[in-house]
């Protein structure tokens, strides 16, 4: 297992990259209707489902039995796809584009 150093130096790297998907995202909506939509997961949808019930990713993780990490790399790339930095701010937008149900 890497050290607290080399972790944070991945999720630092991580970020970056998931900065540069949230511009090519952005550049692809903005040229294509429907873009926003389709590059949504169905496991990302079905997190966001979670999210809109109120779930935290600890939570999220032991329902599908994946680490809490792998849970906030999903939520990043939501935030990314949907260009939004707010867990509600997912789910309304998740909701405006029916990926998910409103409750």
């Amino acid at each position: 297992m890497p050290g607290t150093a080399q972790t944070e130096e991945l999720l630092a790297y991580i970020d970056l990259l998931l900065e540069g998907w949230r511009a090519r995202y952005q550049a692809e909506r903005s040229q294509r209707p429907g873009a926003e939509r389709e590059s949504v997961s169905v496991r990302e949808r079905n997190i966001l489902e979670l999210i809109a019930a109120g779930q935290s990713n600890k939570e999220i993780a032991r329902t599908f039995e994946i680490a809490p990490e792998t849970v906030k790399s999903h939520v990043k790339s939501i935030f990314v796809k949907l260009s939004v930095d707010k867990r509600a701010h997912a789910v309304a937008r998740a909701q405006t584009l029916e990926l998910v149900k409103s409750h």
